[in-house]
């Protein structure tokens, strides 16, 4: 079965997967992996406050304080919360499915959404902003929101602008290369982990990982323009390094339509590794530009079963991110 699932956040008892049309042709590993460890987004042998403290660590590290928590109400008064970040002081990027997905392009308003900046959501001193405008990409609506266009993406004004933190900056060239280092920050949904309050959304976390794959060949035409979109992503390793999904022989339907040329992983799992989560969808991937960390891409989702007895953002997980550079005049365009 072809499937991505995407990663935005319901505010209920429970997280949901959403996932995007499919087809029945997907081949599977005829043997599960050895020593598949159980666990949830990270690394076993840690906690989450360990991927918390990485936010506020002084040293090199990209500008987390630019990462910011989307809350939502889809017009069934449904609520989601999701990710994103400040790319200029009156703007935010972010997925296009935590907007639109499943065809209904007018589920969220602007009033029916805010954006948070701090690193805990709970705080009653956290900074709150209403959005004035959604802006989603135009391709992204008429292809009816699917993932393998490399166009989930949307922008977010802000009612007023925000002073106090300093913007990210894009990519502008194309120089991000496979086997960089990469962070990745948001605020996936971790409350009904052991130890979590299940009735508090959870704080911004931020991990570490290598790039494995890269494409800039998606195009997506709408009233005559083409848009040419692209993917990243990673593969989350196990300690044994007997998971390595981009690195096995096996290359299911997801992707072999993502990454058609293939390419090789690394199997090191490195210390702040991890896989993300529901609710870390439209969060950043932060990758080195020179001696600079920039926003290369937000977070879209997961292949659905990359290995045999996969368990949802566990050892194995894939995280696919829409790259920003290929629709740089759009994002451009758009906050002038």
């Amino acid at each position: 079965m072809k499937n991505i699932y995407l990663k935005a956040s319901i505010l209920a008892l429970f997280s949901i997967f959403i996932y995007s049309c499919s087809s029945d042709d997907n081949p599977q590993e005829t043997t599960a992996p050895v020593d598949v460890i159980a666990t949830f987004g990270i690394r076993h042998d840690k906690t989450l406050a360990d991927y918390e403290a990485v936010v506020t660590a002084t040293g090199d590290y990209p500008n987390f304080d630019a990462v910011v928590f989307l809350q939502w109400e889809d017009a069934n008064g449904d609520a989601f919360n999701g990710s994103g970040v400040l790319i200029n002081e009156q703007w935010v990027l972010t997925a296009g499915h935590n907007i639109f997905s499943d065809g209904d392009a007018s589920s969220v308003t602007a009033d029916k959404m805010n954006v948070k900046f701090g690193n805990d959501p709970n705080d009653a001193n956290t900074v709150f902003l209403e959005v004035e405008t959604i802006v989603l990409h135009p391709t992204w609506v008429a292809t009816g929101g699917d993932i393998f266009g490399g166009n989930d993406l949307c922008l977010l004004k802000l009612s007023n602008p925000i002073t106090n933190i300093t913007p990210v900056s894009l990519f502008t060239n194309n120089s991000a290369q496979i086997g960089s280092q990469v962070w990745v920050s948001g605020f996936g949904d971790y409350s009904q982990q052991t130890g979590q309050d299940a009735n508090a959304d959870s704080k911004k976390h931020a991990y570490h990982n290598v790039l494995d794959r890269k494409t800039d060949d998606k195009p997506s035409t709408i009233n005559g323009t083409t848009y040419s979109g692209g993917h990243l992503a990673y593969d989350f390793d196990n300690p044994s390094g007997t998971v390595n999904t981009l690195g096995d022989a096996n290359n299911t339907v997801d992707e072999m339509d993502l990454f058609p040329s293939g390419g090789t992983s690394s199997s090191e799992l490195l210390d702040f590794e991890a896989g993300s989560v529901t609710g870390d969808s439209g969060g950043p991937i932060f990758i080195k530009d020179g001696d600079v960390w920039k926003v290369a891409g937000v977070l879209s989702g997961g292949t659905v079963d990359p290995i045999p007895g996969h368990v949802a953002s566990g050892y194995g997980d894939i995280s696919v991110f829409t790259r920003t550079f290929p629709m740089l005049t759009w994002i451009q365009q758009t906050i002038e």
